[in-house]
């Protein structure tokens, strides 16, 4: 019996030392893989986690650990592919037009997603720290690219010498969606939609929004993370990044998840009696503060920040620039609704919308109706409660980990928010974060609730 013990410990031992390949794969090519054009965009990992999933599901005939969320995430594919077929077809029938892009694509695309964070938790095993590792191999990679972003604003605009930093992400990481001469004369040259402001887009192919919303969401998520001096670091130059990406609607997200984050941890000082990480917690706030403040007044990104801020209230004051938002696009999608009658509110507006809503809601009222719009709502209490579910299992065994778990909390509320002024789920980086990370920390709620758990996750 111990002969056994020991060559399962052995066993243990090797699959726990053994080196996270697709890992590292995946956040490689999240964060900083260019698309590849076949027939439909995909990133390298997704061509090589398809391969990877066949490979299992031949070798395992089917026998595969599924999470309660992938089951979930695939109900919720399903529903919206039901609702985008209904609304497809009555608008054959009505207009002669039909609108299957939520029929096809996004369900597939959450589908791909879904077969990526199956894939690592049937591969390195239930008892392999893959949400450790996978948190920390993504803490890495944003810490590169929030560098990233502060150096490339800082080059564009000359207040470092050019070293061909935009020139690569130009190549690499160009906008797409609007025609290459528009954008060389709104970038000076570079085919990136940095603007005449020099908006930081780090390798968020080329768009200040998409990588605004991006950062929004993970340091929402890894506001537990930021507990010491080197990590604390890495938060701040991302938290500059953010700033330089000049995206309001990305910023009030990420204010509302600090603020939501607050909120959690003190009720459950108050609750429990424990509020030792609130101090940890004020710290932060007051560095984040001191990094504002020294932007503002010591570095020369001042003046485009408090550009961007000026025009703002300016904006808000009518006395500015319109805000296009509530002059022609949320006004525009609301007569396309109107005009379609009951059949558009409910299931959308007949063929599809051509136009820009910057709005998630009012992308998936128009495309799919307010059924769209309560699906993705009840898409986001269930993933609310994955993070307060990870949060009251792991505080038994081990408090700093389970605020992970308010983190993740806190960054859901922060999409909701930025969803009022962009459709942030058309970043495909952005989803397969999502969709990956919730898979994993579902699958370490089952393993901690199972005793399956044999080592303390540690940051």
């Amino acid at each position: 019996m111990s002969g056994n013990s020991r060559e399962k410990d052995k066993m243990f031992d090797t699959k726990k030392q053994r080196i996270p390949y697709l890992l590292i794969l995946l956040w490689i090519s999240v964060l900083f893989s260019p698309l590849i054009k076949l027939g439909v965009y995909l990133r390298i990992d997704h061509i090589f986690f398809i391969l990877a999933f066949c490979f299992l599901v031949i070798k395992r005939q089917f026998h595969l650990i599924i999470p309660k969320s992938v089951r979930f995430f695939v109900l919720f594919a399903l529903l919206l592919m039901f609702s985008a077929t209904v609304s497809a077809l009555l608008s054959s029938f009505v207009t002669g037009t039909a609108n299957f892009y939520f029929v096809i694509n996004w369900p597939a695309k959450v589908l791909l997603n879904i077969i990526i964070g199956v894939t690592i938790i049937n591969l390195y095993g239930q008892r392999f720290l893959v949400l450790e590792k996978s948190l920390r191999l993504l803490w890495c990679g944003i810490a590169v690219m929030g560098l990233i972003g502060v150096i490339q604003a800082a080059e564009f605009h000359h207040f470092i010498p050019n070293i061909g930093l935009n020139t690569f992400l130009s190549k690499f990481f160009p906008y797409k969606g609007e025609s290459v001469d528009d954008l060389l004369i709104k970038t000076g040259g570079y085919i990136l939609k940095m603007g005449g402001a020099g908006r930081a887009t780090s390798t968020m192919d080329g768009h200040p929004i998409l990588l605004g919303d991006f950062l929004a969401f993970i340091l929402s998520m890894f506001l537990p993370f930021a507990h010491n001096v080197q990590n604390i670091g890495i938060y701040l130059i991302s938290v500059l990044c953010l700033l330089l990406t000049l995206s309001r609607g990305a910023v009030v997200g990420w204010i509302s998840g600090i603020s939501v984050y607050l909120i959690l941890i003190v009720c459950h000082s108050l609750i429990s009696g424990k509020g030792k990480e609130i101090p940890r917690f004020i710290t932060l706030l007051l560095l984040v503060v001191g990094t504002f403040f020294v932007t503002f007044q010591y570095t020369p990104f001042a003046e485009k920040i408090s550009w961007r801020l000026t025009s703002t209230i300016d904006t808000l004051m009518n006395t500015g620039v319109p805000e296009e938002r509530l002059t022609d696009r949320w006004p525009s999608a609301i007569n396309a609704l109107n005009e379609a009658g009951a059949l558009g509110w409910l299931l959308g507006v007949p063929g599809g919308y051509s136009k820009s809503t910057d709005s998630q809601y009012f992308w998936f009222l128009v495309n799919v109706g307010l059924m769209g719009v309560i699906l993705l709502l009840y898409l986001h209490v269930f993933l609310f409660s994955i993070g307060w579910r990870f949060f009251t299992t792991m505080w038994p065994t081990n408090q700093q980990i389970a605020l992970w778990g308010l983190g993740y909390a806190a960054a859901i509320i922060a999409l909701l928010i930025m969803y009022i002024f962009h459709p942030a789920l058309q970043g495909d980086r952005l989803l397969t974060t999502l969709i990956v990370v919730s898979i994993l920390l579902d699958n370490t709620i089952s393993n901690q609730r199972g005793g399956k758990m044999r080592s303390p996750l540690r940051l």
